[in-house]
């Protein structure tokens, strides 16, 4: 258990998914995954350079975001698949983006009655080589 919303995961030597839980000082719960797309043997023979598809998802009772970020030897080139679902308060806009090589995010824009706020799912290659996400940081 985690009581910030940031997680680090070893991207490199992720086998299937890892998730960590969020415990916030509110006593909200949440669940950070990181899941890896397997590639087949036929695809991993084409393909001479390291490419990994990730999932990145964040999970509570209120939402689950999540959206996928293609690596490239140790580089993001592409991020697509952005989805939510949320309870309780509308989403009026979201934007997923490729921030730069080392760091991408997807942006909700939400309301509810007369008050707005902005979610994001953050995810960052760290010096050391790892992914660090963050939920609203």
């Amino acid at each position: 258990m985690n009581s910030d919303n940031v997680v680090i995961f070893d991207y490199e030597s992720l086998q299937g998914s890892e998730s960590v839980t969020l415990i916030s000082d509110s006593g909200k719960k949440a669940i950070i995954t990181l899941s890896k797309e397997e590639i087949s043997s036929y695809d991993t023979i084409l393909n001479s350079i390291e490419n990994n598809t990730y999932t990145i998802s964040y999970s509570s009772l209120t939402e689950n975001i999540s959206f996928k970020v293609v690596f490239v030897n140790h580089i993001m080139t592409s991020v697509h698949s952005g989805s939510y679902t949320t309870f309780g308060y509308s989403v009026n806009s979201t934007q997923l983006r490729l921030n730069h090589s080392k760091s991408s995010s997807y942006i909700l824009n939400c309301s509810f009655l007369f008050h707005s706020w902005t979610n994001s799912l953050n995810a960052r290659i760290t010096t050391a080589n790892t992914l660090e996400i963050k939920f609203n940081a």
